[in-house]
């Protein structure tokens, strides 16, 4: 909960800026990359199966994949995404208690840029979007996705027939069935 009264939501940017500023040191340390790269080796040249376990892996990819992305992403640009989460909420609290949409507008349009900022500093050569949904969706997810869509858009559906009251109803929808 964010404290009522005047300079509230600047004191916590400041202080969610500040913290982000020690999250992204600490996350994007060379001890720590020595140390993704170490297991990496020793998970690659291990003739034991039964040195990491398929979970031990799993964590292992992650782990270094959200290295590579803090990595690539610089400290003040994290920082700077802190403090807006804060401002930006403020703003949107008093957008909503107020029912005026162009109070929170030039927050989420600077949120909407240093998004952008993000993506490019992660992935300059992709779109912004799948780099910004692989974050939360992984390369798989996003792919996955992408079938989806262009099956959707592509007309493919299968299209079934509904009773509503004696009146046939159509009703359509995309098939699910996606490739692993």
């Amino acid at each position: 909960m964010l404290p009522p009264g005047p300079g509230a939501s600047e004191a916590r940017a400041a202080q969610k800026s500040a913290l982000a500023g020690f999250v992204h040191e600490a996350s994007t340390s060379d001890s720590l990359g020595r140390l993704i790269k170490k297991l990496e080796s020793a998970a690659a040249s291990s003739s034991d199966p039964s040195a990491l376990d398929e979970w031990a892996l799993a964590n292992l990819r992650e782990a270094s994949r959200d290295f590579a992305r803090a990595s690539a992403i610089p400290k003040e640009l994290a920082q700077r995404k802190a403090a807006l989460e804060s401002s930006a909420y403020a703003s949107w609290l008093e957008a909503r208690s107020k029912s005026d949409f162009s109070i929170f507008a030039p927050a989420l349009k600077e949120w909407i840029e240093l998004c952008k900022q993000v993506a490019c500093a992660i992935d300059p050569k992709a779109p912004v979007y799948d780099v910004l949904l692989d974050e939360f969706e992984g390369e798989k997810g996003l792919k996955k996705l992408k079938v989806f869509f262009s099956f959707l858009f592509s007309g493919s559906f299968l299209s079934l027939g509904a009773s509503n009251e004696g009146k046939k109803v159509q009703i359509s929808f995309p098939f699910l069935l996606l490739p692993p």
